[in-house]
């Protein structure tokens, strides 16, 4: 089975390197925004494109007048700002000194045609960027377990690990999503007691169970075992029994645990599918099995284990460089404060999840090409990636920078976070069920108010409303936060700050389809004045491309979501005033459409970055 899944595996990979070819990327000095930022950078004597990049003015008392600023006085630069250089800049028709600040104000008739241009011209591309050197990035996500169904908590791997291979895409790289299973170790010893158990005690209904709901079933029994193992010894020893005799190679207990796994695998193919969401590759940790022996004896060659005293092979205890780049003496003491080992191998063989982890780690540096791989897993994993990434350096796998931890917060109830193991949990499948019937309610009454039938693109539009709201609620935030998970979430769909978005993008595109007749290729100008309206669009606009390439380099996708819901703000300000309506010639009714029409491109290219869709209508 490990060599077929190395063969898909490499296959899929070769396969994505061949369709980046084919997707010809522009590069980032193509676009509108990034000659202005180069302009910004002459501005205070720094060379194009070195990092010089302004934020947008938050402050409403500046706005009608600047667009942009910079904070000078932390780059210790305010004494080479000189005005004069104004006049030789094509994009700035304004630069002013406030406070620390240089606040900007952008010429919107020399640069907004160009720009509505570009979204014009390059469509769906408009916002990605590449410069020249691709690289392969691996992204771990989701990473369910077998026997145990997917619960709301593997949500925010699974849409944070999605929006950061699309961001990673968009910025011209090879994103590559492998979905790490966890589909090996000693709870296995407890499934297979209940499972034997069950059997012996009523095999025709534990059967018929199975029969009806595998994956239930596998879930039911893992509760059993630890609800029931905490105060039985005797059934601990012979779970662990049954577990050694299948690390050795039982073959019933081994294919009785390639049913467990096909069980579960088909499980979370409905629940994928539901999310509109495919991996590269099933890798999962049994996967690691055979490869584990070859990297502890490189890296006991190396010095980076050793074998301790009771012939078990430890990581020694030393000071680690953590996430933030310090130096960091605490993570490998134990409870009592003193230096401690930590095992890779137990003294009778056995491996441990680092042990694996640190196979896969090779595996994908030396046999799939990496040149950065993303963890997308909880915060309480934070040591255990250090280790890992600190061996993977000293291995010479990985320089740190090239590894990160994507380490987000939990998903809380009641303050505390779910465990699958004690039942606290609410099913992901049961989550979108309840969302997809708030967004189905909130439809089947505007249908009624028409006299209309149900038909299936309302269903579909159902879908589409209730899983985007539950992704863009989660992918709004920092994911580094916890978040509490509120039971009445899919009840309060029509609130959500996706619907707003969508509905703003469905009136955008009723408009241009009541006005394609104002279309044309390519705009030679401006009318001779826009509202602050018209300019904020043209502005955000013009930013969508430094939000991508901000978003990537950060691993926020949070950037997007708010981008994407400041964009539908002032898009919905420029529609409250009818403007497309009260155009008073042809030319600034084809500016005002084709405007709109760049404001719905960028929206659903933004969408399509957090994986949420914008149905035609709400």
């Amino acid at each position: 089975m490990n060599k077929t899944v190395d063969e898909k595996t490499k296959n899929a990979l070769e396969r994505k390197k061949r369709q980046f070819v084919e997707k010809n990327i522009p590069p980032i000095g193509v676009y509108v925004v990034t000659e202005l930022i180069n302009e910004i950078s002459r501005l205070v004597n720094r060379s194009p494109g070195q990092g010089m990049v302004p934020e947008k003015i938050k402050d409403s008392n500046y706005r009608e007048k600047y667009d942009l600023s910079i904070n000078v006085h932390n780059n210790g630069m305010m004494d080479n700002f000189d005005l004069s250089d104004i006049g030789a800049l094509k994009h700035i028709k304004l630069a002013d000194k406030v406070g620390p600040y240089i606040n900007i104000g952008i010429d919107e008739q020399s640069i907004g045609t160009d720009i509505l241009n570009q979204v014009l011209d390059l469509g769906e591309k408009y916002g990605t960027s590449s410069d020249g050197d691709p690289k392969v990035v691996i992204i771990d996500y989701s990473s369910p377990n077998i026997a145990k169904k997917m619960t709301v908590a593997h949500l925010r791997s699974t849409i944070i690990g999605q929006s950061l291979m699309n961001l990673q895409e968009a910025v011209g790289n090879i994103s590559f999503g492998i979905n790490h299973i966890g589909d090996w170790g000693s709870q296995f010893g407890g499934i297979f007691y209940m499972y034997f158990k069950h059997m012996e005690e009523n095999a025709p209904l534990f059967q018929q169970m199975i029969a009806e709901n595998p994956a239930n079933t596998l879930l039911e029994i893992y509760r059993e075992y630890n609800k029931e193992s905490k105060d039985n010894p005797e059934m601990v020893e012979t779970a662990r029994t049954l577990w050694r005799k299948m690390e050795e190679g039982d073959t019933e207990l081994t294919a009785l645990w390639q049913q467990f796994r096909e069980w579960s695998l088909e499980e979370f193919a409905g629940t994928y599918g539901r999310l509109g969401i495919e991996f590269d590759a099933i890798q999962g940790e049994s996967f690691y099995e055979d490869k584990m022996t070859d990297v502890l004896q490189e890296a006991i060659k190396q010095g980076v284990l050793k074998y301790d005293e009771d012939d078990s092979i430890i990581l020694p205890s030393q000071t680690l460089i953590d996430g933030k780049g310090n130096m960091n003496d605490k993570i490998m003491l134990g409870k009592d404060n003193l230096p401690k080992g930590e095992i890779l191998q137990k003294p009778n063989g056995g491996s441990v999840y680092l042990t694996r982890d640190l196979a896969a780690i090779r595996y994908r540096a030396c046999e799939l090409g990496a040149d950065e791989v993303y963890y997308v897993i909880g915060k309480e994993q934070g040591d255990h990636c250090i280790k890992l990434f600190n061996m993977a350096k000293q291995l010479g796998y990985f320089a740190l920078s090239d590894v990160r931890h994507i380490s987000f917060g939990h998903l809380n109830v009641d303050g505390r976070k779910m465990k699958s193991r004690e039942g606290q949990v609410v099913m992901l499948d049961d989550l979108m069920d309840s969302a997809i019937d708030s967004a189905r309610r909130g439809i089947q009454e505007r249908r009624a108010d028409i006299g209309a039938a149900w038909t299936e693109s309302d269903e579909a539009r159902a879908k589409a409303i209730g899983i985007s709201a539950l992704i863009f609620d989660d992918l709004r935030q920092s994911y580094e936060k916890d978040m509490e998970f509120n039971f009445n979430i899919a009840e309060k769909i029509v609130d959500s700050g996706s619907v707003k978005i969508q509905y703003t993008h469905a009136r955008l595109r009723k408009l241009i389809e009541e006005n394609d007749d104002s279309f044309i290729d390519r705009l030679v100008s401006l009318p001779a004045e826009i509202s602050p309206q018209e300019k904020n669009i043209l502005t955000e606009v013009m930013w969508f491309p430094v939000v991508v390439k901000e978003a990537a380099d950060k691993a926020s996708p949070h950037k997007v979501a708010a981008y994407l819901t400041e964009l539908a703000r002032v898009v919905n300000s420029f529609y409250e005033s009818s403007l497309v309506s009260r155009a008073t010639d042809e030319n600034t009714k084809v500016f005002r459409i084709n405007l709109v029409k760049a404001a719905k491109q960028v929206m659903e290219n933004a969408a399509r970055l957090l994986h949420i869709e914008l149905p035609g209508e709400i």
